[in-house]
């Protein structure tokens, strides 16, 4: 995890199971500077229970990504 610790921005992708992405979330919150942004990937969980986490849960955002239909 130390290269993230650099970044402006980082993207979490984990499965849609909330434990996991709270796993994910205490480890960043542990390595990310203080006004890193911090977005995760889902469609269906509580993003507010996952930035809780985050010394700043205003830094949090939802994104969703899909596949395009062939």
């Amino acid at each position: 995890m130390d290269p993230v610790a650099k970044v402006d921005m980082v993207i979490e992708a984990v499965p849609e199971i909330m434990n996991i992405k709270k796993s994910v979330f205490s480890k960043l919150a542990s390595v990310v500077r203080k006004d890193t942004i911090v977005a995760t990937n889902t469609s269906g969980l509580n993003i507010s229970e996952m930035a809780v986490l985050l010394d700043n849960p205003s830094r949090v955002l939802g994104c969703t990504f899909s596949t395009p239909c062939q």
